[in-house]
């Protein structure tokens, strides 16, 4: 099986003295953990990287932080990977908060705990964002979609590119899975263990959490479940919320848009999202304004009244609660 990709070239920007890129290819072997540039009075951060049997990698960043982090956003690098063909990669976050600027297609995503980072595409480059108000880490795994194919059968893996919503590729984009499957792949690399037996252990776990996760995704099985009633209204509402600019429709209006009482609907959706409507809404806006933010200079009123909030104190007062941080920090950085 060919490699998942060619190389992958990091220029570190969080530091003023960044040390030169660092360019991997899958043929120089496992990487052991290697340090990497944040500034000294903010904390540290490393990398660690396994490559797996059948051209599958795995990667794990582990970044800790000091009070002085506290509400800054640190970025890391500039990153661009070249792949032989088409690759299927999963990122998932554990105790802090991600932001890509991702230009392979063109899209600005955060990912958290419980909330998945999935891409499908030929190279990648994008620009990795850490919250720097906790220490956590990130795990990804990249797998060329032949050897996809090949481990789970190519009708599976098309059906999980198509649940998942990676079609057409390239894609990326942020999906709700339940943190005991994410978690399977947080520990894939094993600690206390070195040699052909960590390979072996981070082999086994990711095997482990590509069943769990087609399972859980239901494409492991040839004919796709049925949906029932509220599953297809809950998937009905979830389209028309992510497509809906300015002021979100009341519970109410949304009860007679589909004929169904407002505790109907927010049962139906808590169901299959995991998080009531609400929820849902505050948490999508309030990533569309933190990167509004960073990557304009629009007025914080404009973009709370663009985001559907009546008056700029509620969206400050949202934006602080969610984030840890006030929105007008971010525009002094």
């Amino acid at each position: 099986m060919r490699p998942a990709y060619e190389t992958l070239k990091f220029d570190w920007l969080c530091a003023p003295t960044a040390e030169d890129a660092v360019v991997l290819r899958p043929w120089d072997g496992d990487l052991a953990i290697h340090y990497y540039p944040v500034p000294e009075e903010i904390g540290q951060a490393n990398i660690t990287r396994l490559e797996l049997a059948m051209g599958m990698t795995i990667f794990r960043a582990e970044h800790r932080f000091s009070q002085e982090g506290f509400g800054k956003l640190i970025e890391i690098a500039e990153v661009e990977g070249t792949f032989p063909s088409t690759s299927f990669m999963v990122q998932i976050t554990r105790g802090s908060r991600v932001i890509h600027y991702e230009s392979v297609p063109a899209a600005n995503v955060i990912f958290s705990p419980g909330q998945d980072l999935f891409r499908l595409a030929d190279r990648l480059k994008v620009t990795p964002v850490i919250d720097a108000s906790a220490s956590g880490s990130m795990t990804a795994l990249t797998i060329g979609v032949q050897t996809l194919e090949y481990l789970i059968g190519r009708a599976s893996a098309h059906r999980t590119f198509e649940v998942l919503g990676l079609q057409p590729a390239p894609r990326v984009l942020i999906k709700a899975i339940p943190t005991a499957i994410s978690d399977i792949l947080h520990t894939a690399i094993p600690t206390g263990l070195t040699g052909a037996l960590q390979r072996l252990t981070a082999q086994a776990r990711t095997l482990h959490y590509l069943t769990a996760l087609i399972s859980h995704l239901g494409t492991d099985r040839d004919e796709p479940p049925s949906l029932s009633a509220s599953q297809r209204r809950a998937r009905e509402l979830h389209g028309l919320l992510q497509n809906t600019e300015g002021k979100i429709p009341t519970l109410s209006e949304l009860g007679e848009r589909f004929n169904k009482s407002a505790r109907t609907l927010s049962n139906d959706f808590q169901l299959e999202y995991g998080q009531s409507i609400a929820a849902f809404i505050s948490d999508r806006r309030l990533q569309e304004a933190h990167a509004a933010i960073i990557k304009s200079d629009i007025p914080l009123k404009a973009i709370a009244e663009r985001l559907g909030y009546t008056h700029t104190n509620h969206f400050v007062r949202a934006f602080s609660k969610r984030f840890g941080y006030p929105p007008g920090s971010l525009r002094k950085r």
